[in-house]
């Protein structure tokens, strides 16, 4: 079993002039292995991308033996974005040629951004019809008729739900001592996708977060490091940054959505783990129209 690969780097950002860390992690899906003959065999590596590097990226391995090599990722810019990529490995005289997929994630120190202007449309109350995709935690909304979860403030499930006061679509919740009367609950790694072609917003907006109540949960995950990401026609827009449980909510906001056709929302742990006991949250989530 290959584990995980984590740490824990110090950025400073340069405007801000104080330092902050960001977890980065690397999650390993198959290890580069061949089989040589008793003499040395050359192998190299080649990148589909000029700024992901490996070191080395050749040289000579013998029977028997291992090496580690060091993959290096510096995307030009310092926008927010997501970038994939290949290496490819070729090996023992061309005998061995494998392909290994890259995705770099580019995070940005978080600034809140200005709410948006205009009438809000609120999520549980938009046409469905205008979600054409939901997937949780590995379960997708065509999984035993699966559907976003905007019922609060108890995150449980309504066959398992024992509560004296039924809850509605806007019973309040807290986040982080907000009140907030709307939320889409989801379980990482989460998208939906919401088709905005001709329906007359230019915005959307929400603010993310944990809800308060999980740390009476038994079963919740509250260690679990949870990004939320707005995509917009495949362009990722605006993301949290890293957040864990305890952190105060923030606001993220894509506009210019007149020309747009879908929206897309993103939630993922950083380490891409499905994660059923990690519940987070779309707080007031809501697509803007022009007044």
């Amino acid at each position: 079993m290959i584990a995980p690969i984590t740490g824990w780097k110090p950025v400073p950002p340069v405007a801000a002039g104080t330092a902050y860390c960001i977890k980065i992690a690397a999650k390993v899906e198959k290890a580069i292995e061949f089989k040589v003959r008793r003499e040395l065999q050359p192998w190299r590596i080649e990148s589909s991308s000029a700024w992901l590097l490996a070191e080395p990226s050749s040289g000579e391995i013998g029977p028997e033996s291992s090496m580690r090599v060091k993959i290096t990722a510096q995307p030009n810019g310092k926008e927010g974005a997501v970038h994939d990529s290949t290496l490819t490995l070729t090996a023992a005289g061309g005998a061995v040629k494998e392909d290994y997929k890259i995705r770099t994630y580019v995070i940005p120190p978080y600034q809140r951004p200005a709410v948006p202007a205009g009438e809000a449309v609120y999520l549980n109350d938009l046409d469905q019809k205008l979600m054409t995709w939901h997937v949780e935690a590995g379960f997708s909304k065509d999984t035993k008729g699966f559907r976003p979860w905007f019922i609060s403030p108890n995150p449980t499930p309504n066959y398992k739900r024992r509560e004296e006061q039924p809850t509605t679509p806007t019973t309040p919740y807290t986040m982080g001592s907000k009140t907030f009367s709307r939320g889409l609950w989801v379980s990482p790694c989460h998208e939906t996708i919401y088709r905005v072609e001709g329906a007359g917003f230019a915005a959307f907006a929400a603010q993310v977060g944990f809800y308060d109540g999980l740390a009476k949960r038994a079963y919740a995950n509250l260690g679990a490091v949870v990004n939320f990401e707005i995509y917009v026609d495949g362009t990722l827009r605006t993301q949290s940054g890293p957040m864990r449980f305890g952190d105060a909510p923030r606001l993220l906001a894509a506009d210019r959505l007149e020309g747009a056709r879908e929206v897309k929302l993103v939630t993922r742990r950083d380490d891409l783990v499905n994660d059923w006991y990690c519940l987070a949250t779309w707080g007031d989530p809501r697509f803007y129209r022009r007044r």
